[in-house]
């Protein structure tokens, strides 16, 4: 049954707005974030969410989330748009004992910034 998106899910779709994966892209506006629409949710219980069944969507943005401090990865964060806007929210557990939740904005990396992390405690 749709639903509105929740406070928390609009926060992780605004920063993961604000982390383009390819900043060359056509910016997708933040503003009607908490109109969307939520018309289908993962059963398995990982926080992916879906805001349209349109066909071939494209990647938006692509980050990491990470717990216990930032001193594990365990999930992909993916934002999907369509020609119609936003498409979806998509979390891939990286680790299976991992919660199974959406992870929170303070959890949320860029690719490069987990990288740059990584380098700073010499860990790459």
């Amino acid at each position: 049954m749709p639903r509105p998106v929740t406070p928390e899910e609009a926060a992780a779709i605004r920063w993961l707005l604000a982390h383009p994966s390819d900043p060359d892209a056509p910016a997708l506006p933040s503003d009607a974030v908490d109109a969307l629409t939520v018309v289908a949710e993962c059963s398995c219980g990982c926080g992916s969410i879906e805001f349209d069944d349109e066909a071939k969507p494209w990647i938006v943005a692509d980050a990491l989330a990470v717990e216990g401090g930032g001193k594990s990865s365990w999930a992909d964060v993916i934002l999907w748009a369509g020609a119609r806007g936003l498409h979806s929210l998509e979390i891939v557990q990286g680790n299976p004992h991992a919660a199974r939740r959406l992870p929170t904005v303070a959890e949320l990396r860029t690719w490069e910034d987990w990288g740059a992390e990584l380098a700073g405690r010499g860990a790459v």
